[in-house]
């Protein structure tokens, strides 16, 4: 059985979502180790990826490795949504529709507009310029618009996090513990109309009728998309797994991250869009292992609170981190640290992981001391 788990604190949100410091003693320290952890994540998927993109034959060592890296990180993303969903759809905390719009909604469209000014212009002249190649004005555009021209369009989860944000007052209507078992029959109609289906459609890539298009006829496009991993989030933490269940969550975690390297390794070759299938927030493995991997990590803190200057700080900037990563990941894989056949593989993604991760905390941090700055990281 699930355990009631009901907690009324207020706490440190979403990526994006900060905590009054006024009451930084209730925030629960699961909730910032799980979004530290899950940054540090898309960090790693990205560092990784480098290779994967340098390196396109599984045959390689680069690949093997890097897919390794890759495939153990994907749970960043279900991690980050079900931690919005756990704490905005949390109904022991008041909640003024209006008040949301204006204080969160409007500062992350406002973002989203000056991050991708921000990376069309590094992607469109400063990068170019940097490897003395040709500077295409119209690559400009087609970032901004269209997010192409990057290996990692990572503002993408700005653009879904508006989308979240905007039902979130009408999820509040209906997610409630009296609805426990509609929230629950939502969330397994989602798994299977979407996770068990688009990740199906690798078994059709031959074939005219896909699973996710034969589904579609139904129009069950409500239960689609990222919104699943909302409610999941709010339904864990309401009501604790009991032991039996994280016994199989665990499993189930760990056995989905086996499978999609050990899938991506053996069948990429034949299948060059396998890792689309098996590492999509959307599919069944990215949903297992981030499920496993947001329980285990609140197991791990249990009710404790945050009293650590230092992770509260982590926690605070990681939205900042997130956003201008990319942009040191690129300069330092392809200008100042560009991999080079021979190079110990583990060693170069370890080291490329600590550079921008640490660069970019480091800048985030010295931003967070200027009054105006601290508006672009979206720092309090």
């Amino acid at each position: 059985m699930m355990k009631s788990n009901s907690k009324g604190e207020w706490v440190s949100q979403t990526l994006l979502y900060q905590m009054d410091r006024s009451v930084s003693g209730n925030r629960l320290l699961k909730y910032d180790v799980i979004r530290i952890t899950a940054v540090f994540f898309v960090l790693l998927t990205h560092t990784s990826g480098v290779l994967l993109f340098m390196f396109p034959d599984a045959s390689t060592e680069e690949f093997r490795i890097a897919n390794i890296f890759n495939g153990f990180s994907r749970c960043c993303i279900p991690m980050l949504v079900m931690l919005s969903g756990a704490l905005l759809l949390n109904e022991d905390r008041k909640f003024d529709t209006r008040i949301f719009y204006r204080k969160h909604l409007l500062p992350i469209l406002y973002l989203l507009a000056g991050w991708l000014s921000f990376y069309g212009v590094f992607f469109t002249f400063i990068l170019p310029s940097l490897k003395h190649e040709t500077v295409s004005p119209g690559a400009f555009w087609k970032y901004v618009l269209l997010l192409q021209g990057t290996r990692f369009p990572h503002l993408w989860y700005l653009y879904m996090l508006i989308g979240l944000y905007l039902i979130i007052p009408i999820l509040r209507l209906f997610v409630k513990r009296e609805n426990k078992k509609y929230v629950i029959g939502i969330i397994l109609a989602g798994f299977i109309v979407q996770n068990i289906g688009s990740t199906a459609d690798v078994f059709t890539l031959q074939s005219d009728i896909t699973v996710t298009g034969f589904l579609d006829n139904f129009m069950l496009f409500p239960v689609k998309g990222y919104v699943i991993y909302l409610l999941l989030g709010w339904l864990v933490v309401n009501y604790e797994p009991g032991r039996s269940q994280k016994i199989f969550l665990y499993l189930s975690g760990s056995l989905s991250c086996i499978v999609s390297v050990v899938c991506t390794q053996l069948f990429f070759p034949a299948i060059p869009t396998i890792r689309a299938y098996l590492y999509s927030g959307n599919g069944v493995l990215p949903f297992f292992t981030g499920l496993s991997m947001f329980v285990l990590l609140s197991d791990l803190c249990g009710s404790r609170k945050t009293e650590t200057p230092r992770i509260i700080r982590m926690s605070d900037l990681s939205f900042g981190v997130y956003v201008i990563h990319v942009a040191i990941l690129e300069l330092f894989a392809q200008v100042v640290m560009p991999y080079h056949k021979g190079w110990n593989i583990p060693a170069y993604i370890a080291v490329l992981t600590a550079i921008a991760a640490g660069l970019s905390y480091l800048i985030v941090l010295g931003c967070s001391k200027v009054k105006h700055l601290k508006k672009v990281f979206y720092i309090r």
